[in-house]
């Protein structure tokens, strides 16, 4: 069964962190669960880079939940 797909349209500064991100998605979800953050190449797993020095500016970023061992 396929994950429900929503989106979180969300207008961010280059001076946002990937830590910033990560608290949006989380404050979005109804039952937290653990998450990577993704474009269609790479994880963004630094927290403390902008979003200027990830590249990601006009981009679209995925949530990927992690999937339990």
């Amino acid at each position: 069964m396929s994950e429900p797909q929503n989106r979180i349209p969300s207008r961010v500064n280059p001076t946002h962190t990937i830590g910033d991100l990560r608290n949006l998605f989380q404050a979005s979800q109804a039952d937290p669960r653990p998450f990577v953050i993704a474009t269609a190449d790479r994880v963004l797993d630094d927290d403390n880079m902008t979003c200027e020095e990830a590249n990601v500016n006009m981009s679209v970023l995925w949530q990927k939940f992690e999937t339990p061992e």
